[in-house]
């Protein structure tokens, strides 16, 4: 492991255990802002990984709309402009209803998945 490395690492996971995740809310629009910082190395290739998500969501009629992109912030320089698409609702205590849809920096659609989950 060199010194970049070590230090991407270290970084990640001070910046991991110093800040609180939780979303914001901007204001009482229904919109809220959550990023979340994700540094990683994989022992076996000896590769890291440093990730920024940031994710907008709104809530209406009980229905979370979300968008949001992941940066690596290693390759900041050849980052594309694609972003996910998700509608979800929770039906009952523990069933949700989702779709997702991610576009790419010309617009064009790509991968639309429908689905529900379940919690237990």
């Amino acid at each position: 492991m060199n010194n970049t490395t070590l230090v991407s690492v270290l970084t990640g996971t001070f910046f991991a255990f110093a800040t609180s995740a939780h979303a914001i809310d901007l204001g009482t629009t229904g919109f809220s802002l959550k990023t979340t910082l994700e540094a990683e190395y994989n022992i076996t290739d000896e590769a890291e990984e440093i990730t920024l998500t940031p994710e907008l969501k709104y809530n209406l009629w009980n229905i979370d709309l979300a968008v949001d992109t992941d940066v690596d912030l290693q390759a900041i320089d050849e980052y594309n402009f694609d972003l996910t698409w998700t509608a979800s609702k929770i039906v009952g205590s523990n069933i949700k209803l989702y779709g997702e849809m991610s576009t790419d920096d010309e617009w064009d659609s790509d991968d639309v998945t429908v689905g529900v989950s379940f919690s237990f």
